[in-house]
């Protein structure tokens, strides 16, 4: 079993996918032989206590804004509602 913590806090989900995929890189596997992979996100703290990593690119502000937008949608709708576009039918 892989364990690993990310060094920094995060408020997007694309951090703890890509955190993911860095795990089951780390497997060195040549073909896909895992029958079940699981990411769990614990000790968070409320959201309005969460710190926030400063950075100097748009591209952490772009992220944090895109899912809020996404969980504002979410709510109304469903979890369905808003996802990836690679996973659009």
């Amino acid at each position: 079993m892989a364990d690993a913590t990310n060094p920094e806090a995060s408020l997007v989900s694309p951090a703890l996918a890509a955190a993911a995929l860095g795990l089951l890189a780390g497997l060195g596997l040549q073909r896909a032989r895992v029958r079940t992979f699981v990411i769990r996100a614990d000790v968070l703290p409320p959201a309005d206590r969460a710190t926030r990593q400063l950075s100097l690119g748009p591209g952490a502000a772009r992220a944090r804004a895109a899912e809020a937008a996404a969980d504002r949608v979410r709510r109304p709708f469903g979890t369905e509602a808003v996802r990836p576009a690679a996973q659009a039918d």
